[in-house]
């Protein structure tokens, strides 16, 4: 996928993305339940925070000698992650969460659009951690948030 079909599909799965959680009052943003112990707002952060996550894999890989972090973790260090990223999010307000989704979201397209050039593992990094992830999520938020209008 060259560099523009992914900023173009990216921005396609977070507007995807934001009209479901849109659906919901800033009550039910809040409450539990998207996904397991998990808020909307939760969710929000923990895609935002993956994207940044992956623009500074993204720009180790544009500055020189990359190595894969999945390849030296486990599967609990990468949960123990998600746990810190939902503890966080739970002490923001929705509109800190919303302002630094849409930063972190600028950068790694930044990060992506200024890359030297764009291989297999660039590709895999921006992919599976923006509109990938943003989709997975998604379907979680739209579950929860039809089950919000028939309460």
């Amino acid at each position: 996928m060259d560099r523009a079909a992914a900023l173009a599909r990216e921005a396609e799965a977070w507007s995807a993305f934001t009209t479901q959680v849109a659906r919901l009052t800033p009550e039910q943003r809040r409450q539990e339940g998207a996904v397991p112990g998990w808020s909307t707002d939760d969710l929000v952060w923990h895609c935002a925070k993956w994207g940044e996550f992956a623009a500074d894999r993204l720009t180790e890989l544009g500055d020189g000698p990359f190595v894969d972090p999945f390849g030296a973790e486990s599967d609990e260090h990468w949960d123990g992650l998600n746990d810190r990223l939902a503890a966080e999010s739970k002490t923001m307000t929705t509109e800190e969460i919303d302002a630094g989704a849409a930063e972190i979201r600028r950068r790694v397209r930044e990060v992506w659009s200024g890359l030297p050039e764009v291989g297999e593992a660039a590709e895999s990094w921006f992919g599976e951690e923006t509109f990938e992830h943003y989709d997975e999520h998604t379907e979680e938020i739209r579950r929860f948030a039809d089950g919000r209008s028939s309460v």
